[in-house]
């Protein structure tokens, strides 16, 4: 078992195609199993708007948009780069992203 603890904070996330999805900012962890159940990311404002997630801008500040991705989705991680098993058409709320 490999064990990266805060390296995955702010890794990039991508799409198996490549398309930059967002950075991982937090995790959620199932409390009966201890094990991490979904990664919490500040989504590009690209996925956002494809993913029909709302993001909360701020005069003179950064925007930002939260989601909250199911581990199951992750196909590979490799020099800070966590790469999806599919693409960003494919990543909806019944079966990918959830807004959280």
């Amino acid at each position: 078992m490999v064990r990266y603890t805060t390296k995955l904070l702010n890794s990039l996330v991508t799409a198996n195609n490549g398309l930059q999805i967002g950075n991982v900012i937090g995790a959620t962890i199932d409390k009966e199993t201890w094990r991490v159940k979904y990664l919490t990311l500040n989504l590009s404002s690209e996925a956002a708007n494809a993913l029909n997630i709302e993001i909360y801008r701020y005069p003179g500040r950064v925007q930002y948009s939260t989601a909250c991705l199911p581990v199951s989705l992750i196909a590979s991680y490799e020099d800070g780069i966590l790469k999806l098993d599919r693409n960003l058409g494919q990543l909806g709320c019944k079966n990918g992203i959830i807004e959280c």
